[in-house]
């Protein structure tokens, strides 16, 4: 071998050494810089749903300041609380339902003489709400709170803006240190800002979060236990816990096995080198919907 030509293969080499360096300058530099944005990102989506931010989720049947006539999501009317029907046994038409030993509850009054009975049925063309139910001897039971999602889980997720970009909620995962936001929409561009949806819906139990392999990401997501902790939190404060069920390795054309499945959570980021996907798949353990007033 020639001089000439060693020296071209020590340039060459050096040359490559050098952006092999650059490449991993760059992919640390992204990295930290992810981290930091999803940071930022998320101390706002907790200041919105704590204050109310995205309005319209929280709401649900049986609220104390509901009223009738209420529009929940779609254009559906919702019944709000609604005066007790009249029992024609009661004296002078009083309405409503007082247990023995209680007391009538906020804004009742009781007419001069009048004697509250148990309603034991329900007045001429009356019907119970989805969500009431008669008890034994005909009493009716206070409201129960229901929120929207429950009611309409086809709604859209509301989303909470910041930077120009859309973000439906809060991505928390306990044992590696994780809490992250998650954008409403994904694309290449936007993965290198902070995981994203790639498909479904929390309310209907079958949403798929992806994530490049950041460490500051969902990169270490393959070293999660069974029965690790997971957790969603919408941007009205709706919070949905989970926990690792299994860990799967797909192919990268593998699409239909990926959203083929009944679990109600699914984390996907990439293998290094990107020639696998990791997923890991959660089963709900609890919903804790935010309750107006609390």
């Amino acid at each position: 071998m020639s001089k000439r030509k060693g020296n071209a293969f020590i340039i060459t080499g050096l040359l490559l050494l050098a952006a092999a360096l650059a490449l991993t300058v760059y992919n640390m530099h992204t990295e930290l810089t992810a981290g930091e944005s999803s940071a930022h990102v998320v101390s706002l989506l907790s200041g919105a749903a704590s204050g109310g931010g995205a309005g319209g989720s929280g709401g649900g049947v049986g609220d104390p300041g509901s009223t009738a006539g209420d529009t929940a999501p779609g254009g559906a009317t919702v019944p709000g609380a609604a005066a007790a029907p009249v029992d024609p046994a009661a004296p002078d038409g009083a309405q409503g339902t007082v247990l023995p030993g209680s007391t009538p509850g906020p804004g009742e009054t009781l007419e001069p003489g009048a004697t509250l009975v148990p309603v034991t049925s329900l007045a001429p063309g009356a019907t119970l709400a989805p969500w009431e139910t008669l008890l034994p001897g005909g009493l009716l039971p206070e409201p129960t709170f229901v929120p929207d999602y429950q009611l309409y889980p086809e709604m859209e997720m509301p989303i909470v803006e910041v930077d120009g970009h859309a973000y439906i909620g809060t991505l928390r995962i306990p044992d590696l240190g994780l809490e992250l936001p998650v954008m409403q929409e994904w694309s290449y561009r936007k993965l290198k800002i902070a995981p994203c949806r790639f498909s479904g819906s929390a309310y209907q139990g079958d949403l798929i979060i992806v994530a490049h392999n950041y460490v500051t990401h969902l990169g270490n997501i393959k070293n999660l236990p069974a029965g690790a902790e997971v957790t969603f939190t919408d941007v009205a404060g709706n919070v949905f816990c989970y926990a690792l069920a299994e860990i799967e390795i797909l192919k990268p054309n593998q699409v239909e096995e990926l959203m083929g499945t009944d679990y109600p959570l699914t984390l996907v980021t990439c293998t290094i080198g990107g020639r696998t996907r990791v997923t890991a798949r959660c089963v709900l353990t609890r919903e804790i919907p935010v309750v107006p007033g609390e």
